[in-house]
């Protein structure tokens, strides 16, 4: 309870920030409400970046989800050569038969600097993961970053630094730090964009046999059509686990993902959507008591509203 109430008291104090600035300046406020249901035919799947709730194993493997996303973003600082800005983000999942959710509240401080072609940033950011009532893990992030222009298009870089903290004797285990590199290169064209994203990571946790590291690469690429706009995205990603002591296994995973978008805007600020995901995730581990080996689809309907 304590806990719950450090997090509306840190909502309200950030919402009232908002608030203020919106009185101040109005152009300088942003708000996002997203709202999506779908059907999702796996929705336990075991993965390194998900925490699966334990007291769900024997629950239903398909459910009905419902996600909602309210985000915030409040520039308090806008010069011609630096901009900073507070984001607030909350994301609540629930699901219908299991009778399941999970919340995330994200707390962001990005600053900028411009210098000719190039802009360099660095965030910091608190993040609260909530899991069916259960607070869970807490988590601390630095990030730096770049970008600089290119021909036809821009050049990105970052590396972030992630402390998590447990807030629950059953995620002990997941006690460590999460490294991550990322380069990335976008070309604008006319109606849209493609995007290539590559990425190494490592997560170091108190239980040797949960700490992974590997990489992945993704390409993305968008068209607009009027009010339409259409995208698709594709990853391959690698993940090698450290040695499980007890049973001498070394866990590697291989996985491919594809995600369909489909959105129309009804106006500037009311947009519709479809999408559609698929994770497939092949692995050395498939004992009949331990099989990392799944697939999981994705299909949902949404609307996003900006103020």
């Amino acid at each position: 309870m304590k806990r719950y109430i450090q997090l509306n008291h840190l909502l309200g104090r950030t919402l009232f920030l908002l608030l203020a600035g919106s009185m101040a300046n109005a152009d300088s406020v942003f708000f996002e409400l997203d709202f999506n249901a779908g059907y999702n035919n796996n929705v336990f799947l075991e993965s390194d970046d998900l925490i699966v709730n334990e007291a769900q194993a024997n629950a239903s493997k398909t459910d009905v989800q419902r996600q909602l996303a309210v985000t915030g973003n409040w520039e308090f600082w806008d010069k011609e050569s630096s901009d900073g800005a507070i984001m607030l983000d909350y994301f609540n999942e629930t699901l219908t038969d299991n009778d399941a959710s999970t919340r995330v509240l994200t707390l962001s401080i990005p600053v900028h600097i411009y210098d000719g072609d190039y802009r360099y940033g660095a965030t910091l950011t608190r993040q609260a993961y909530q899991l069916s009532g259960v607070d869970v893990l807490d988590y601390t992030i630095a990030k730096l970053s770049m970008a600089k222009h290119v021909a036809g298009g821009k050049m990105y870089f970052d590396y972030s630094h992630t402390e998590k903290t447990p807030q629950d004797d059953s995620y002990l285990d997941y006690e460590g730090s999460t490294d991550s590199a990322g380069l990335k290169y976008k070309h604008v064209m006319n109606r849209g964009y493609l995007a290539l994203h590559g990425n190494v990571f490592r997560n170091e946790y108190q239980a040797d046999d949960l700490s992974n590291s590997g990489a992945y690469i993704k390409a993305t690429y968008l068209l607009r059509f009027g009010q339409y706009k259409m995208s698709v995205a594709a990853k391959l990603k690698a993940t090698d686990y450290k040695k499980d002591e007890l049973t001498d296994d070394e866990r590697s995973d291989q996985q491919a993902s594809v995600a369909l978008s489909n959105e129309y805007s009804m106006s500037s600020k009311v947009q519709l959507y479809i999408e559609s995901s698929y994770i497939n995730n092949a692995s050395n581990i498939q004992y009949e008591d331990e099989n990392h080996n799944y697939e999981q689809w994705v299909n949902s309907l949404g609307a996003r509203f900006t103020f």
